[in-house]
């Protein structure tokens, strides 16, 4: 997933958001903070009503509109460089897919090895829908979650939106993409709706891409409008319509789920998703106060960094941490704090080798392509001088 990637380093000065936005990284790493506690604690033995939210649910929104935000963002950045003529779109299109392949695909290829040599049940089951990023169709179809594995339908999703959704922002006119924004967030819901209607299984209902599509469009949504030079006009927008439309939608299908789960399924995720959007706007520009010393903290900057190797290896950690607790007498919801623990810092700690060890190494050359095409520039120029 691009929201648990990093949003350092991009080339273009043209980007329609800044270059580096650190409170971004602490909203990816709240993010990953709410899949590790759905997949950590049963929240259904947890007293409080307030905790029993769906943390992992959320999480999954917040990564997913923050994708959108960042990989449309950064599409924007390579067409106006596109349209300024110095340089070509066909070019952008390579140079975008380049990088995202060296973002994602080493890791979890690796991650993907690593399981199927160790014999961590059910990847071998699974492996070629692993293998060609398909898994969240497999889910559907079957209606279970695959245990170990199953995480990996998030990232099957963000792959599918990468394969339309660069072409359509590069090579659709201006003036569409906002109407195609549109269209995709509505395609969300609708989708939902169908599925609510033809009774399709809890899995079919979220896993299929238009499930996600209002949320990942949301933030391709917030980065058109981050890039609008009317500044006035985007704040009034999101601090007077967007924000206080999703507050008062979020809390109203959160309460009318427990009379009625249907619409809490058709729209609760678009109320949330816009939420989300407008914390990632303000966040992209900077929260003030507490909010903003919160999210911009060296350790909730330094989780969101590695936030992508936690959520690729959080899930295999129960399978080695669960059954020793259980050989040892420990279980019950007392002891789900030390299950969380543990299994949070394993995560973190494998994270963090894989950042430094393997992933910000392979990242060293996401700007390889720049430094090949400057380097013919200046040999065409050699050879035009002789």
């Amino acid at each position: 997933m691009d929201g648990l990637g990093t949003n350092k380093g991009r080339h273009s000065t043209a980007t329609a958001v800044p270059r580096h936005m650190p409170q971004l990284d602490g909203l990816r790493a709240l993010a990953v903070l709410g899949v590790l506690v759905h997949h950590y604690i049963n929240l259904e033995q947890v007293t409080w009503r307030w905790v029993r939210l769906p943390w992992g649910h959320l999480g999954v929104r917040l990564f997913f509109v923050l994708s959108g935000f960042l990989i449309t963002g950064i599409l924007l950045g390579y067409r106006t460089e596109a349209d300024s003529g110095s340089t070509q779109k066909n070019e952008c299109l390579w140079r975008f897919y380049y990088r995202r392949f060296l973002r994602i695909f080493p890791l979890y290829y690796m991650v993907l090895t690593i399981a199927l040599l160790a014999q961590i049940p059910p990847t071998a089951q699974f492996v070629g829908w692993l293998a060609t990023y398909t898994l969240n169709f497999k889910v559907a179809v079957d209606g279970v979650w695959p245990p170990q594995v199953g995480h990996f339908w998030t990232l099957a999703v963000e792959e599918q939106f990468y394969l339309l959704w660069p072409w359509l922002v590069l090579f659709m006119p201006r003036r569409w993409l906002k109407w195609l924004v549109l269209g995709a967030i509505s395609a969300g819901p609708l989708y939902r709706w169908i599925a609510v209607a033809n009774d399709f299984n809890a899995i079919a209902t979220y896993s299929i891409p238009f499930a996600s599509m209002d949320s990942l469009a949301m933030g391709a949504g917030i980065a058109l409008m981050a890039a609008d030079a009317r500044r006035d006009w985007v704040n009034h927008v999101m601090n007077f319509i967007i924000l206080p439309v999703a507050a008062v939608g979020t809390v109203v299908m959160h309460v009318w789920c427990l009379y009625d789960p249907k619409p809490n399924t058709v729209l609760f995720d678009l109320f949330v998703s816009m939420l989300f959007g407008w914390m990632i706007f303000r966040a992209s520009c900077g929260f003030k106060g507490v909010a903003g010393s919160f999210l911009q903290a060296g350790p909730m900057t330094y989780l969101g960094r590695i936030s992508y190797g936690i959520y690729i290896f959080h899930f295999f950690l129960p399978y080695f941490v669960w059954p020793w607790l259980n050989r040892h007498g420990f279980g019950g919801l007392k002891w789900q704090v030390l299950s969380f623990v543990l299994c949070s810092s394993g995560a973190i700690i494998i994270a963090a080798i894989s950042w430094h060890l393997f992933e910000r190494p392979i990242l060293r050359f996401k700007d390889a392509p720049l430094r090949w095409r400057a380097g013919l520039i200046r040999l065409d120029g050699a050879i035009g001088e002789r």
